[in-house]
């Protein structure tokens, strides 16, 4: 087991624990085996990520670094949400992910039938997360919600006018 001191940057949040599992599935051995993920099922968020990391059996160094790459990795990808900025305005912000997700739905083709409509800021990130979009396509995906975002404001604007 890693001291506490290695984890504390794991904050329990629901987006940085679905990413550090789609992290987690992308490595193969960091599953548990299926024996032991069994074990795990009463567990959730942070504690069942801790949990999983507890039982990978790698040299405690390796583990260590592993996690410290983990660490680094989030911290890059979290720096990334500069790019939503946009969406997380106070007074439209709610309005303008109802809007990304009006757009995710006629546009994503590879959009997931368990996918739950976007009616926030954190939701939108997660969908982003999940995504995967290359840094340029996720890019143009949001100036092309911008620009839906844009002309529907023009046509509330102009609704009584010819």
């Amino acid at each position: 087991m890693l001291p506490d001191d290695c984890l504390k940057w794991i904050d329990g949040g629901e987006r940085q624990y679905q990413w550090l599992l789609s992290r987690i599935e992308e490595v193969s051995d960091l599953r548990p085996p299926k024996g032991l993920s069994q074990e795990l099922v009463h567990l959730t968020g942070r504690n069942h990520f801790i949990a999983t990391l507890d039982i990978w059996d790698v040299d405690i160094a390796d583990k260590a670094r592993e996690i410290e790459n983990l660490r680094k990795e989030w911290l890059k990808h979290k720096a990334n949400d500069r790019e939503f900025a946009w969406f997380e305005d106070k007074k439209e912000g709610a309005r303008r992910c109802q809007c990304a997700w009006e757009w995710v739905e006629r546009n994503d083709r590879f959009i997931s039938k368990e996918q739950l409509p976007i009616s926030n800021y954190q939701e939108l990130l997660m969908y982003f997360d999940e995504a995967k979009f290359g840094s340029g396509e996720q890019k143009a995906v949001i100036q092309r919600i911008k620009q839906r975002w844009s002309r529907k404001q023009f046509d509330e604007r102009t609704t009584d006018k010819k």
